[in-house]
């Protein structure tokens, strides 16, 4: 990714965790960000596994909830390749019905020719995975990949963020809560 749009894709993420008013809405605007700054026309979908079984937890638009929905019924695809091994997946043409024959069967049927999926981590562990999807073969080049795999580092960073401050704040409130009744 040029410096130019790193900046800007780090400045996106910043001013969508500076404004989100819940965890859900940050996510959501991550998926937005996504499918806009790799290239356009992208569908977007985000995995994670808070219960132990994967659900997409935020989407930009239908078609990515649905093409995610086929990997669980599946239990397999790109993005829980990504997710579980924590490397970048690739489908450069669902026709070709390489990797995964059935996935990418019923993924061209919602008009899907391509895929990438990279993983998402935070302290550390594997968190989920951003799963971004094209309506065009070979959509996913040395660029884009690149510009997507910065864009999974930064909002694997930003996610963390995130995720330690909606657990930190029922004790920050609690704790200023009590302080003001302690008069400090």
């Amino acid at each position: 990714m040029p410096e130019f749009a790193g900046a800007v894709a780090l400045r996106e993420l910043h001013g969508a965790l500076v404004s989100s008013k819940s965890v859900e809405q940050f996510l959501h605007e991550m998926a937005m960000l996504a499918a806009r700054l790799v290239s356009g026309g992208l569908s977007c979908g985000m995995t994670m596994q808070p219960n132990g079984r994967p659900v997409t937890v935020a989407c930009s638009d239908q078609v990515a909830a649905r093409v995610d929905e086929v990997q669980y019924e599946l239990d397999d695809g790109p993005c829980l390749h990504a997710m579980r091994d924590g490397h970048m997946v690739r489908i450069e043409d669902t026709a070709d019905k390489a990797r995964w024959p059935e996935f990418e069967a019923r993924a061209a049927s919602h008009g899907i020719r391509s895929c990438l999926a990279l993983p998402l981590h935070a302290d550390g562990k594997p968190l989920g995975a951003l799963n971004l999807y094209a309506r065009e073969a070979s959509a996913f080049g040395t660029a884009a990949a690149r510009r997507a795999e910065n864009f999974a580092e930064s909002a694997s960073g930003a996610l963390t963020l995130a995720i330690r401050l909606a657990s930190d704040a029922p004790d920050r409130a609690v704790a200023i809560v009590a302080g003001l009744a302690d008069g400090h």
